[in-house]
């Protein structure tokens, strides 16, 4: 188990290291863009359109925003000492 354990942390930090982040985003970005359209799709079903519309544009985009905002700023905070004169 911790053979299977240290393989696919191995195997998942390769993969990171050596795939780099531009290509990885555009891989992802059309999934994610598909993603949400099924979701908004499935809404639409359920709930309807004007009701999906404002729960979309309300709280869904303010927690997606701030959660992004937050993720930015996390990522920005761990780089930030790497330009550092003097390290």
């Amino acid at each position: 188990m911790w053979g299977i354990g240290l393989a696919v942390t191995a195997a998942v930090a390769s993969f990171i290291r050596f795939c780099p982040k531009k290509k990885l985003m555009d891989a992802v970005g059309p999934w994610a863009y598909k993603l949400g359209k099924l979701f908004s799709g499935i809404g639409n079903i359920r709930i309807g359109k004007k009701a999906m519309d404002k729960i979309e544009e309300g709280i869904i985009c303010t927690l997606l925003g701030v959660g992004m905002h937050i993720l930015n700023e996390f990522g920005r905070g761990l780089v930030s000492d790497n330009n550092e004169k003097g390290s």
